[in-house]
C-alpha cells in the first residue's frame, strides 16, 4: 500500500515511488481513505467528491465500490463489477487517445 498520491503516481513509506497513469481505488464496504487524506482529496465529512466514479479534484483517480453515489449498488459485488467494467473501459479509452495524440 502506498502512503499518498503524488503528481505523477504514488509514494511509499520506504521512500520508493511508482509512476501511474491512473489509480483505481476499490474501497469495499468500509472505505479506507487514509492514504488520500494528505492529498487533500478527503473533505471534512470523510468523503471524496466524485463525478460518476472519478474524483472531482483528481480525475486520474476513479473510486470503484465507493458507496451508492458512484453507481447503482456500487458497494455490492454485482454493482462494483458493473461499475468497474465501465470505469476500466473509460480509462483504457482515455489512455489510448493519449497514445494517439502523443500527450500525457
Amino acid at each position: 500500500m502506498f502512503d499518498h498520491l503524488t503528481r505523477t503516481g504514488v509514494f511509499r513509506s520506504d521512500g520508493t515511488t511508482m509512476e501511474c497513469d491512473a489509480v483505481l481505488w476499490c474501497t469495499g464496504f468500509r472505505p479506507v481513505l487514509d492514504p488520500l487524506v494528505s492529498s487533500g482529496l478527503v473533505d471534512g465529512q470523510g468523503r471524496v467528491a466524485v463525478e460518476g466514479t472519478r474524483s472531482v479534484a483528481e480525475p486520474r483517480l476513479p473510486l470503484v465500490g465507493y458507496g451508492d453515489w458512484t453507481g447503482s449498488a456500487s458497494a455490492t459485488l454485482i454493482g462494483a463489477v458493473r461499475t468497474a467494467k465501465v470505469t476500466v473501459a473509460q480509462i483504457v479509452q482515455e489512455l489510448e487517445a493519449e497514445d494517439r495524440s502523443g500527450t500525457k
